[in-house]
């Protein structure tokens, strides 16, 4: 058998679908683009835009998709919160949002000085179902169910997490 992509090898591996939501392309958004630019997204980055000050530039419910990879270990906890709670704003209900970030166990995570927030495999779901935890100062309950959550990597240097979530109605 010729398994060609994740997905298979998960369902294979452990006799189940991942569950991965399949999402057609429209509003894309890359947050903190840096050198990986997404053909057809906006991507967005410094200097024009601060993920610590400035909100994500589109109207409530406009976006379908937003992808953050490698990009919230550089902020500050809070900022993170803050930024979750702008993609919540921003996604369409049903609307995704892709994360990788890098395992805090991992080399990956403490290799890079700029580094300022840790992640694991539960930081997902304790934020968003702990009621300790609101979204960044606002009213709104989270509305982020996570779909897919995977710790993926080629060996124990580089481990990272790999989340889908996705917006409730």
């Amino acid at each position: 058998m010729n398994i060609t992509n994740i997905e298979t090898f998960f369902e294979i591996g452990m006799k189940r679908s991942v569950g991965i939501k399949e999402q057609s392309p429209g509003l894309v958004v890359n947050l903190g683009a840096g050198k990986s630019k997404m053909p057809g997204a906006h991507n967005l980055d410094l200097p024009s835009w601060d993920a610590r000050f400035d909100p994500i530039p589109f109207e409530p419910e406009t976006v379908d998709e937003i992808h953050a990879h490698h990009f919230l270990e550089h902020l500050q906890s809070s900022h993170v919160k803050t930024m979750l709670a702008e993609a919540q704003r921003v996604l369409k209900p049903g609307g995704c949002m892709f994360i990788t970030v890098p395992l805090w166990k991992s080399k990956l995570a403490h290799e890079d000085i700029n580094h300022m927030t840790f992640f694991s495999i539960d930081t997902w779901k304790e934020l968003f179902s702990s009621r300790f935890y609101d979204t960044g100062g606002n009213d709104e309950p989270w509305r982020f169910d996570v779909v897919f959550n995977m710790i993926l990597g080629i060996d124990e240097d580089n481990l990272a997490i790999c989340t889908q979530l996705v917006k409730q109605g």
